[in-house]
């Protein structure tokens, strides 16, 4: 993985393994992340609609997360996850307000979908990621 990943995982108070390695990212699912991680994503990478729709819940609920000393394992990976997402989103972008854009956009290859709309559940976001990718490749925008 990228320098820049490795950075932000850290910055995050997580090993940066989680995202390279399935072991170690189910190891930190099991043992549970702290609010303070879902807290510190929100202020690194911004998308609290995003770790809303995720969690199925509004903005007091996200403050209520980040507050929490461990999150369930079930949050805790929705958390991970959503992370690994948003972060991909961005990459691919290059800008936290182009990838802010294209969240809330119909997008064809999503069926006529928002991206937002498909990150409360796990198949939704990979196929967000797979858009992504596609993207990414030149295979449409």
């Amino acid at each position: 993985m990228e320098p820049f990943l490795d950075t932000l995982t850290i910055e995050l108070g997580l090993d940066p393994e989680i995202y390279r390695n399935p072991a170690s990212f189910i190891a930190t699912v099991r043992a549970e992340i702290s609010g303070q991680i879902l807290r510190r994503a929100l202020e690194k990478l911004g998308g609290k609609q995003i770790f809303a729709r995720a969690l199925n819940t509004d903005a007091t609920g996200l403050e209520n997360y980040c507050r929490a000393i461990r999150l369930d394992r079930g949050k805790s990976e929705i958390v991970l996850d959503t992370i690994r997402v948003w972060i991909r989103i961005q990459q691919i972008w290059e800008s936290g307000q182009l990838a802010e854009s294209w969240i809330r956009s119909n997008v064809p290859a999503l069926g006529g979908l928002r991206p937002l709309e498909l990150f409360d559940t796990y198949e939704g976001r990979r196929w967000v990621i797979q858009v992504i990718e596609k993207i990414e490749c030149g295979e449409f925008s």
